[in-house]
């Protein structure tokens, strides 16, 4: 029983990161290189992205720290009906 509360409340079942380099923002030149993290678990899906320090990037637009954190629960989604 231990195992099934454990798969439930463990933070993440699979973990994904990689360096990207984007656009600022729509309609720009600007780019930024960041880190993002996907976590995925069995109640959420989580995505994060912060910014490269600058003397590891060559990024057009000098971001002191660019953080963002957003979390997905699947308990919120609702089946449609068709």
């Amino acid at each position: 029983m231990w195992f099934f509360s454990v798969s439930l409340y463990h933070p993440c079942w699979h973990r994904a990161e990689t360096p990207i380099s984007s656009a600022y923002k729509s309609f720009s030149n600007a780019k930024i290189d960041a880190h993002i993290l996907v976590r995925v678990g069995l109640q959420y899906l989580n995505i994060s992205l912060s910014t490269i320090s600058p003397h590891e990037s060559s990024a057009v637009i000098d971001t002191d720290q660019l953080l963002y954190n957003e979390r997905f629960s699947f308990s919120e989604v609702v089946k449609g009906t068709t």
